[in-house]
């Protein structure tokens, strides 16, 4: 990712002006940051990711030892998230799912002097919850 971005920096000289690395791999977003520090980037995540199942539902691991692991690897990630990735990725917002999203949620980034987005978002309850609390989400909802 690194290189691809610095590739078009070469093409693109104002790239990191208007463009974010926002990704679900810390390691991702610690590369850009070490190899190009003028990018922002956003740490994106949600509970569960590696014990939830895909989006048509079938399981997301098919082997049991990863069934038996992803459970306590997802409260490891998640509390690493909230405890030192942020900081250690050098991330400057976070994308959190909507499932998260509460005023102490939003009060503990914010602490942290890290922007707050919200994905994904297409009810219009929660768009104005959003909304009244002065948070940007992204929808995919055209009716936004």
């Amino acid at each position: 990712m690194a290189k691809v971005l610095r590739d078009m920096l070469k093409e693109f000289p104002d790239l990191h002006e208007w463009a974010v690395v926002c990704s679900f791999y810390p390691q991702t977003l610690l590369a850009v940051k070490w190899y190009l520090p003028q990018f922002s980037t956003i740490l994106t995540f949600r509970q569960w990711i590696l014990r939830d199942k895909t989006e048509n539902g079938s399981p997301r691991n098919k082997e049991l030892w990863k069934r038996v692991l992803a459970p306590p690897a997802d409260v490891a990630l998640f509390s690493s998230i909230y405890n030192f990735l942020w900081y250690v990725c050098g991330a400057n917002a976070v994308f959190i799912h909507k499932d998260l999203v509460s005023p102490a949620e939003i009060k503990y980034w914010k602490e942290r002097n890290l922007d707050v987005i919200v994905w994904t978002v297409n009810d219009e309850s929660t768009k104005a919850y959003l909304r009244s609390l002065n948070i940007p989400y992204i929808t995919d909802d055209c009716t936004c």
